[in-house]
């Protein structure tokens, strides 16, 4: 017998798969591959040998415009004292 799951909604998540983000992004996975190879959306961390997308990244990527990864830094460092 397998123990009970509890789903979380997508919105809720710390991370994405690359199933979850493509959908989120309405895209296919290969998309997001041929995306991240191109410099154009930000790449995946690895947990275990698993690509995973940081929600928090992805939503100030989109809020800052979807920069090029040449032009994005995460997090966002400030030039100004706290």
């Amino acid at each position: 017998m397998n123990p009970p799951t509890l789903s979380t909604p997508m919105q809720d998540r710390l991370a994405w798969n690359k199933p979850q983000t493509a959908e989120q992004y309405a895209t296919s996975e290969r998309n997001i591959d041929l995306m991240v190879d191109a410099g154009k959306f930000p790449p995946p961390v690895r947990l275990s040998s698993s690509p995973r997308w940081i929600v928090d990244e992805l939503r100030a990527w989109t809020a800052a415009g979807m920069p090029p990864m040449s032009d994005w830094q995460w997090p966002s460092v400030s030039s100004e004292p706290p």
